[in-house]
């Protein structure tokens, strides 16, 4: 633990100026503005001092000697220097070894570090002395992004150069597909002193909604469009969302060919229809997205597209660059204050009906910087101007000479280099053995190549349901059930005259579960739900986080109604909870009426027929 040194009171003061008072000080001295005499007085420093400096004695600093001297810190600051240019930046517990090995080549012990080894306090002065150095969070790269060499962006950039020859920037696109998260991330607080890890209830979770933004080298960008996860659109996920946006869904929530060609016909295209001249989109992996119907309009149309370098986004994507951080900064701070907020403390996640509103939030606070980032993202990738000297100006490292380091810094970059390493040069082959079901391999047969094939068929749809049946083992085993004591009895009797069944009785028995799977997998005749009938005690069913739940109306009024809602067990029935869950839903939020709830049985279970297949 770093000490922190308190002056005692009635000690000596050895400099009670600032250096920059002491300069100004011998400057009027110098320049015959003030005696020895009036400039003690005017600036509060002995006469003595100023003498001293004037015939420069006692330059050193007040205070204790360092350990190591003037030339052998800057020495050591050269090096830390040489290999933050070089790719490989040290650790403040990297530059306490490196010492520690110096120490000992050359012979010398130091009593006031442990084991030869500088201590954290030594550390903190080190860094306050010299003042170029800074301990700063270290983004991490894959090698594969560190591998882009100036040789990779020369070419690309003198491509482009012919690409966009003649282009006006309002006719230069960038587009990049990015997800804003329902994480707020963390955020400071005000707690007691001494806690260690104050918390802060808030509901958040992994989901992330996919959002693709296009813009312009002239800071013109084009009107986002959202792709949800879902199998199914609802109306009220595209309400109140910023003007000319487009919603889609995707059964993954991401991008996928349908989803870019819909961007493409629906946004994009238009837009580039009015340019007049010629027009260039930039972007990367469109490979996974084009096709020959959007390679077609765009020769229709005069569009070209340019593909960045393997890679290289991180330096030449312009959004990546300059929009996107103050983006997702952004989000997280309207995406925090609507935590807050009633309806926000209540939700797990962001209900998609609630996004597009604070997506239009987004794109209003991002309003007054929005045309500055966008043309300082085509600037400083070299797009706009073309210019391959800011990116050059952006890669920081270059190749040094192993001379200019030390030994000792040496050693500690031979080994980060070692442990990084390439790829083995001789890795592994694998070969796919293709053996029959129920026969086993021996390692001397695979050494005699004894590899046997299988007769390639296709199988019956009604052997791949049966493939999915288990038959079940020869013991019996122990299970819970959230039944009553007679039906684990009936199970039990079942599981017993299962195990003591032949094969031709489970042949029988799997025979019926395929036709039992086969009639549960047709699509049944789904309830309808009626229209909405407005008044108190009518049974409706509503949505609450992308869920349907069925409820009573309680109450109503012009923008909506409370609603007391019943929720889902876990063998799939309703019941109504002790204690009453009612909640004010808009008219927008309650799908429409249903027929009361049917009792199941005596514990209060009740089937919703209108819910059975999920409507969502």
């Amino acid at each position: 633990m770093v000490r922190a040194y308190k002056r005692k009171l009635g000690a000596r003061r050895y400099a009670d100026y600032s250096p920059e008072q002491l300069e100004e000080c011998l400057q009027a001295i110098r320049s015959g503005s003030y005696s020895h005499r009036r400039a003690a007085e005017h600036f509060n420093i002995p006469r003595r001092t100023i003498l001293n400096k004037l015939k420069e004695k006692h330059t050193n600093k007040v205070g204790k000697p360092t350990i190591f001297s003037r030339d052998e810190e800057e020495s050591f600051v050269s090096y830390i220097e040489t290999l933050s240019d070089f790719g490989f930046p040290i650790t403040t517990e990297d530059l306490r070894n490196v010492i520690k090995i110096y120490l000992e080549r050359t012979s010398r012990v130091v009593k006031d570090f442990q084991g030869n080894k500088p201590g954290l306090e030594w550390l903190k002065h080190f860094l306050k002395r010299h003042g170029r150095l800074k301990e700063r969070m270290a983004s991490n790269i894959k090698r594969s992004r560190a591998a882009v060499t100036e040789d990779i962006l020369q070419d690309y950039i003198k491509n482009l150069q012919e690409v966009i020859k003649d282009v006006p920037p309002e006719n230069i696109w960038n587009l990049d597909e990015t997800n804003l998260a329902d994480d707020p991330s963390k955020k400071k607080v005000i707690c007691r002193r001494g806690t260690k890890y104050p918390e802060k209830l808030c509901n958040f979770s992994k989901s992330s909604t996919s959002v693709m933004i296009c813009g312009s080298a002239a800071g013109e960008i084009l009107p986002p469009f959202v792709v949800y996860k879902g199998t199914q659109m609802w109306d009220v996920w595209t309400g109140g969302g910023p003007k000319n946006t487009r919603y889609f869904s995707t059964k993954s929530g991401w991008f996928d060919g349908p989803a870019f060609n819909e961007w493409f016909e629906s946004l994009c295209l238009p837009r580039l229809k009015k340019s007049e001249g010629k027009t260039v989109v930039i972007a990367d992996n469109l490979s996974s997205h084009l096709n020959m119907s959007i390679f077609e309009k765009c020769r229709e149309n005069n569009i070209s597209f340019v593909c960045l370098p393997p890679n290289s986004t991180h330096l030449t994507q312009p959004l990546d660059v300059a929009f996107f951080r103050p983006m997702k900064v952004a989000w997280r701070h309207i995406l925090r204050n609507w935590k807050d907020t009633p309806s926000g403390m209540r939700a797990g996640v962001l209900p998609k009906h609630v996004f597009p509103s604070l997506l239009k939030k987004l794109l209003e606070d991002l309003e007054p910087n929005m045309k500055k980032n966008l043309e300082s993202g085509f600037r400083k990738t070299g797009i706009f101007p073309c210019d391959i000297q800011p990116l050059l100006d952006r890669i920081g490292q270059k190749a040094v000479e192993p001379s200019a380091v030390s030994s000792a810094f040496l050693e500690l970059v031979q080994t980060t280099k070692s442990l990084i390493g390439d790829k083995p040069t001789n890795p592994t082959r694998r070969k796919k053995v293709q053996l029959p079901a129920g026969k086993s391999l021996s390692n001397e047969e695979m050494l005699d190549n004894t590899l046997i094939s299988l007769p390639s068929r296709s199988k019956t749809s009604n052997e791949s349901v049966k493939s999915k049946i288990k038959k079940p083992p020869k013991t019996k085993s122990r299970r819970c059930y959230e039944d009553s004591d007679e039906d684990d009895d009936i199970l039990s009797e079942m599981e017993l005259n299962l195990n003591e069944s032949s094969d031709e009785d489970w042949d029988s028995f799997s025979r019926q579960q395929i036709e039992m799977m086969e009639e549960e997998n047709k699509e049944p005749n789904k309830p309808t739900i009626q229209s909405i009938k407005k008044e108190v005690g009518t049974f409706v069913v509503v949505i609450y986080q992308d869920e349907y739940y069925p409820g009573v109306i309680e109450s109503l009024n012009e923008e909506g109604a409370v609603v007391s809602a019943m929720f889902k067990t876990a063998k799939g029935n309703w019941k109504w909870p002790e204690k009453k869950d009612s909640i004010h839903y808009s008219w927008e939020e309650i799908v429409g009426s249903i027929n009361p709830p049917k009792k199941v049985n005596r514990r209060g279970m009740f089937s919703i027929p209108e819910l059975i297949n999920d409507i969502n």
